[in-house]
């Protein structure tokens, strides 16, 4: 994360008081961890990754960015259709 020392923060501090206390707090096995590298890595090659934040984390994202000013929440609306 060359060049963008606020990206680095952020995921220095997702991983060392967020993530590693998940696996601590639910005693992730060797065999949990290995199926969601493998699910991240399926994902990651389908190119879903961008689908897959959107869905679980844009609207917090959002609510923490525009929150205060009210209004209609965040949609995340399906493929276009004609």
């Amino acid at each position: 994360m060359a060049g963008n020392e606020r990206l680095a923060e952020l995921f220095k501090d997702l991983v060392d008081n967020h993530l590693k206390e998940f696996i601590r707090k639910n005693r992730v096995t060797p065999t949990e961890y290995r199926q969601a590298v493998k699910f991240l890595e399926k994902t990651g090659n389908s190119g879903e990754i961008p689908l897959m934040m959107d869905v679980f984390l844009e609207t917090t994202v959002d609510a923490v960015a525009y929150g205060q000013w009210g209004g209609s929440s965040t949609a995340i609306e399906g493929p276009p259709s004609i």
